[in-house]
């Protein structure tokens, strides 16, 4: 009697020798039957893994100028919009516009986004950074005290006062040098002061200067203080155009009588303003999840702050053509958002905006291939079934003249011939691997086998010699 331990040792070596290789082939038919699954299945998950993984990973971080400047608020604005979306945007604070621009330029700096005033972006490389399109206007206030006047251009009139045109280096800064220069007018160094907007309208309300220049949208905080303080005026740019033919990209807009307090009068006529749209830069490689995202944030935050001087245009808008468009900006300016991002987070939505097209290739193509494939691979399997068929056939005919060769028989030589043959005929049907379909004549050709086994045991014993030892 066999120990236990000797029949799990002859357990494992009757599997290894016999039900292993049946496992491999049947794995190796199922890896190959389901292959082009598996391929389209990994490889779209990997696809779409890598695609939300540069969402979530990514960010955006929007520069914005000065407290008490419009952008501050549009900048929040955006900032809310990415969070209730899953997005994650940070606003980085700049002295002035400028500087975002010049920080936007610097790989070192974080920024990948900022509002950029159209007239000065001259300089910037345009093959790394993008547009998103306009998001308002941003006019030149220039605010002073004193008696009213009207002229062709104010410096003459500011001759020797004290002014402040913005931090050093801003767009206001040098648009203010700029318009003067086109003026042709000397105006002395030392009445110029280069203090922030903020900080530039308090001390004109204080009294400690005579005027300000400040470069923002309508909507600015330190536009709205200086409109209502007591005693200021604001300057009517009466040659505007003359100053927008020698000033590239400069707009002319006009500020009705009362816009600011229609009860008061403020201002007490229409005002011409000179004004430069305000841009959002990106950089061009930034997610295309991301720029829609901040394209939705500009549509979203003007659907409610309408601006009334941009002489009824929605913003985003676009209107600057110095800077090419993003791809997605251009999608988004030329047919709208599409239906998609009504009903599926962004992310999801500008997935298959973008890949739109790719996905209806393999409708159209991939998908069909697949069906074909799997096709061939079915017929193949038919092909290895009738193969296994045929070749099962051909064992029962063999056995079949192994019995008669049985019942030939004299000599315990032939019947152990026999015994080995039968062995291997036993051998070769157990390492063949099979299906649910061909299983029951698997069966029946090892039940044939055994009864001819039997039949060499009967006719070893009617010799009277001891039967063979075989393996099982």
């Amino acid at each position: 009697m066999k120990t236990p331990s000797r029949n799990v040792i002859d357990d494992i070596i009757d599997f290894v020798r016999i039900d292993l290789p049946k496992h491999l082939v049947l794995f190796r038919r199922w890896v190959r039957y389901y292959s082009a699954v598996w391929i389209v299945l990994i490889a779209g998950l990997l696809g779409l893994l890598a695609y939300f993984n540069l969402v979530t990973a990514n960010k955006v971080v929007l520069g914005y100028a000065q407290l008490g400047s419009s952008y501050r608020v549009i900048a929040e604005s955006y900032r809310s919009f990415f969070a209730a979306n899953g997005l994650v945007m940070e606003l980085a604070e700049v002295s002035h516009l400028s500087d975002s621009t010049a920080q936007l330029s610097r790989k070192s700096d974080p920024i990948n986004a900022s509002f950029v005033l159209s007239s000065g972006i001259a300089g910037l490389d345009k093959k790394t950074y993008r547009s998103l399109g306009s998001v308002e206007f941003a006019p030149g206030w220039l605010f002073y005290r004193g008696a009213d006047f009207e002229s062709p251009e104010p410096f003459t009139r500011l001759a020797g006062q004290r002014i402040s045109i913005g931090p050093p280096g801003s767009f206001s800064n040098r648009a203010y040098r700029k318009l003067r220069s086109i003026a042709e007018t000397k105006v002395s160094e030392e009445t110029i002061l280069e203090l922030p907007d903020q900080e530039g309208v308090t001390a004109l309300i204080d009294g400690r200067i005579d005027a300000v220049w400040i470069v923002d949208s309508v909507s600015s905080q330190n536009v709205q203080v200086a409109a209502a303080a007591e005693g200021l005026k604001l300057y009517n740019w009466v040659r505007a155009d003359t100053f927008i033919e020698r000033f590239e990209r400069l707009a002319k807009l006009r500020l009705p009588a009362g816009y600011f307090d229609i009860t008061k009068n403020r201002p007490p006529r229409d005002v011409t303003l000179l004004a430069s749209p305000v841009s959002v830069l990106v950089e061009a490689n930034l997610h295309p999840a991301l720029q829609w995202a901040l394209l939705l944030a500009a549509r979203n935050y003007h659907a409610t702050n309408y601006d009334d001087l941009s002489d009824g245009g929605v913003f985003p808008r676009h209107i600057d053509k110095e800077i090419p468009l993003t791809p997605v900006a251009e999608r988004y300016f030329n047919t709208g958002v599409p239906v998609l991002f009504s009903y599926l987070p962004i992310y999801l939505a500008s997935l298959l905006e973008a890949k739109w097209a790719w996905i209806l290739t393999v409708l159209i193509f991939v998908f069909p291939a697949y069906l074909w494939f799997r096709g061939f691979l079915a017929r193949l399997e038919r092909f290895e079934l009738e193969q296994a068929h045929s070749e099962m056939d051909h064992d029962l005919e063999d056995l079949r003249k192994l019995e008669e060769k049985v019942g030939q028989a004299r000599t315990r030589v032939e019947l152990e011939d026999l015994a080995r043959d039968l062995d291997a005929l036993e051998q070769r049907e157990l390492a063949r691997a099979h299906t649910t379909e061909d299983a029951a004549s698997h069966y029946v050709l090892r039940l044939a086998v055994t009864r001819v086994q039997e039949s060499v045991t009967r006719a070893m014993e009617s010799l009277g010699d001891t039967v063979p030892s075989r393996k099982s």
